[in-house]
């Protein structure tokens, strides 16, 4: 969910490091909905749950999709295996 980047963006702010992380995320749907929209958030700022300002911590990142996976076949007779 970017509980990692979010980290490392703030450890970045607070010494001014230039630390950098790879995020991955299996569900496309959490990676794109859910991850991407919280990295932005904390790059750029956000309001909180009770309406307040929070202050972005600066930095970048990139949205990158991977291929169909390796072990496709495998994942889908492992399902297979566990609905038995």
């Amino acid at each position: 969910s970017g509980t990692t980047g979010h980290a490392v963006l703030e450890l970045n702010k607070q010494d001014g490091g230039n630390r950098k992380f790879i995020l991955v995320e299996m569900d496309q749907s959490i990676a794109r909905d859910i991850t991407v929209e919280r990295v932005k958030r904390v790059i750029s700022g956000y309001k909180n749950l009770k309406g307040e300002s929070v202050e972005g911590l600066g930095g970048e990142f990139r949205y990158c999709q991977l291929a169909d996976p390796l072990f496709k076949v495998e994942i889908i007779m492992i399902k297979k295996a566990h609905s038995n």
